[in-house]
């Protein structure tokens, strides 16, 4: 039997968290240019939130590791014959290598597509707010770099407001303290940022609900949403 060829289906690894995979299939149909239920994108979505805490991996609180349940769940999407993967989860491109050598899968790197983004704003020094699993692993910058950019990150009391905000806000399904999140944001435009990266899809939930300035803020979701629907074929609506 033939493999199945879905040329244009886009797989995501989701549920890291829920809400944050709900808030990019919301991106994904806005998103696209279509006058019709055809037009848009076919999507598979693996909501599973039983993937492994990343960024207590990464920080050494728990032993077991997401990548083996990505690449699985990676895995089952190729057998589906899907064009692309994207993974709502910017924490989760610190096992992005190991995905790519385990299964040679599609899988759209999202920091690397926010990087391309940030040139293209022409910002040369950008602030970032995201957990301290990707802080730690500096792997924005591992990226940033590549592109000519300085990526700044806030000080210890700035960081524990934004893991306040992702963690005990989003994650734990409470209201924000939007002066905490905006006190993290005047804190990175006084070191000089061009502009502030939405850096975990948590805080692509933030810019849902508070309608965050464009102008400012770069949205991880909103990236990766226009990279997934031009990587299978999609049209791309500003």
């Amino acid at each position: 039997m033939s493999a199945p060829s879905n040329k244009g289906t886009l797989g995501v690894i989701g549920g890291m968290g829920p809400l944050a995979t709900a808030t990019f299939f919301e991106l994904l149909v806005q998103h696209t240019q279509a006058a019709t239920d055809q037009e848009h994108l076919d999507i598979i979505i693996y909501n599973m939130p039983r993937i492994p805490d990343r960024t207590g991996f990464i920080l050494g609180r728990n032993e077991e590791s997401p990548g083996p349940l990505l690449s699985e769940y990676a895995r089952k999407l190729q057998a589906e014959g899907v064009a692309a993967i994207a993974v709502p989860c910017v924490t989760a491109t610190y096992f992005y290598d190991e995905i790519i050598k385990s299964t040679g899968a599609n899988v759209i790197n999202t920091i690397d597509e926010i990087a391309v983004h940030i040139v293209n704003r022409n910002a040369k020094k950008i602030g970032l707010m995201a957990t301290d699993g990707t802080i730690t692993t500096r792997i924005f910058q591992k990226y940033m770099v590549k592109y000519g950019i300085e990526c700044v990150t806030p000080d210890e009391a700035h960081q524990k407001l934004v893991m306040k905000v992702i963690f005990e806000g989003v994650k734990a399904g409470r209201d924000v303290n939007m002066s905490e999140f905006h006190s993290v944001a005047a804190h990175l435009k006084d070191c000089g940022c061009d502009a502030i990266i939405l850096g975990c899809t948590e805080l692509s939930v933030v810019n849902k609900q508070h309608g965050l300035d464009p102008n400012v803020f770069v949205d991880a979701l909103v990236v990766l949403a226009g990279a997934s629907i031009l990587r299978c074929g999609g049209k791309v609506k500003f």
